[in-house]
């Protein structure tokens, strides 16, 4: 409804009385302005000064998603920051028009009035997740975001304008003054510099490209740290956890080599070994289909080990395993589709548990003295045969889980595949102190103080 200029002056400066009453505590007087504003019925708006609120500065982490791809990124703000001011600086920092985004916090859509403290955005690394829309669904014109741009750059200008005052005669011609010894002439104006936000915008946008690409390529010409060959730029691959740079021939021979689930950085020299692991799609990038297949099967090898409740298909030669729990007594494996039995340990078919055991227990039976006689003979033999390899040092225990190691060629750094202990293989000890990677105070301290651990040690680890 129409509202006459006298009622919205009246309006005006009741909500200013308001406001002044409410600031000084005057309760009775904005009582009577709340009361007058009732009878003027015009629509007003209450809102907390942005002083109210803390002017500390907060890390905001932003989930920003398109059609097509997705980022985080981190955003400076305030709590008492309103969504279109918030809209407003995503718009002058990356270039997003207002109309294009769409904000969700805590699960809901927001309001352009909100503030983000109303949301619970108070402490740093506090979410909020950006969609931004295509300019079609937004029922943005290209006139109109080119205006809005042109708008934005006109407003910068106008900043930067000085304004200088005119003569009462604009056509009169300004006397030079006379320059006197003393005075120097100034250097012309350096040219302006890229605006920050462009500088950020092309930033952002490298970012983006770069974490798009599965393997990133080395900028500049360098020198293998392993095989100690030319590398000239982009034949080479930079990690990206750790920016340790090698050829590709190299780190494809570290990932077929590896015999842990994780393959970590190669990069060691006399000081220092990177411990950061290469990411699943620079594996993939760098191994060709079948040795990626087998580096996977590797890894399910490996977590079907380490798992404790893990049950491998009785099937001859079946690579299938599971994970049970403990009220589940039956496995049907998917790849030879064998139904195993987790009770019995055994694929019984046709057979309940009882008839299984009992029949296992009669020919059990039958075959005790062949077998006992077999058993004693084979375990004889291998006894003597582990005792002869661990006197003349063919074999070694493992300094911490017991078992018997063997190197079969290489240098003198073996790893053992349970506990995954470092070990010097010609000292027979743990390569590091109890620590782990680093720890000198005990272990084989080879290269401390640039000496050898022994005399035959192979100095490569």
């Amino acid at each position: 409804m129409p509202y006459t200029s006298h009622s919205i002056k009246k309006a005006e400066e009741t909500a200013q009385l308001l406001n002044e009453a409410i600031n000084t505590g005057d309760k009775a007087e904005a009582i009577r302005c709340i009361e007058k504003l009732l009878t003027l019925k015009v629509p007003v708006c209450v809102r907390l000064t942005p002083e109210a609120y803390s002017q500390e500065c907060i890390r905001l982490r932003v989930g920003v998603e398109d059609a097509l791809s997705d980022a985080y990124i981190t955003m400076l703000v305030s709590p008492g920051m309103t969504i279109a001011e918030l809209k407003q600086k995503v718009n002058q920092d990356y270039g997003f028009h207002p109309s294009l985004q769409c904000w969700i916090i805590g699960k809901r859509f927001v309001k352009d009035e909100d503030t983000l403290f109303s949301h619970s955005v108070i402490s740093d690394d506090d979410q909020a997740f950006l969609f931004i829309r295509s300019a079609h669904s937004a029922k943005l014109s290209r006139e109109q975001q080119k205006q809005e741009e042109q708008n934005r750059r006109l407003g910068g200008i106008i900043e930067n304008i000085e304004v200088l005052s005119r003569g009462a005669d604009p056509g009169a011609r300004r006397k030079q003054p006379q320059m006197s010894p003393e005075r120097k002439v100034s250097p012309a104006p350096s040219p302006k510099p890229v605006s920050i936000l462009e500088e950020r915008q092309k930033n952002f946008l490298s970012l983006l490209e770069t974490d798009n690409q599965d393997l990133i390529s080395n900028k500049e010409e360098l020198s293998c740290p392993i095989c100690c060959e030319q590398v000239l730029a982009g034949e080479g691959v930079t990690l990206r956890e750790c920016l340790h740079s090698f050829c590709r021939e190299c780190l494809n021979l570290t990932i077929v080599n590896c015999m842990d689930a994780e393959v970590v950085c190669p990069y060691a020299d006399g000081e220092y070994s990177c411990n950061c692991v290469l990411q699943d799609r620079e594996i993939k990038t760098l191994l060709s289909l079948n040795e990626y297949q087998k580096f996977l099967e590797l890894r399910l090898k490996i977590a079907e080990s380490r798992s404790e409740n893990s049950y491998h298909c009785k099937t001859l030669d079946c690579p299938g395993w599971c994970i049970f729990e403990d009220d589940v007594n039956e496995f049907a494996c998917d790849i030879c589709n064998a139904t195993n039995c987790l009770l019995c340990k055994a694929i019984h078919k046709d057979m309940n548990c009882k008839e299984y055991q009992d029949d296992l227990r009669l020919r059990a039976e039958n075959d005790a003295a062949a077998k006992r006689t077999t058993e004693i003979v084979e375990n004889a033999n291998m006894a003597g045969l582990l005792q002869m390899m661990l006197q003349n040092g063919e074999a070694m225990y493992c300094p911490k889980c017991k078992i018997i190691i063997q190197k079969k060629d290489g240098c003198d750094w073996i790893c053992c595949l349970m506990c995954k202990t470092e070990i010097c293989w010609v000292t027979k000890q743990a390569r590091w102190g109890p620590q782990g990677p680093g720890d000198t105070s005990a272990g084989c301290k080879c290269r401390i103080n640039g000496v050898s651990c022994h005399p035959n040690c192979q100095n490569c680890h």
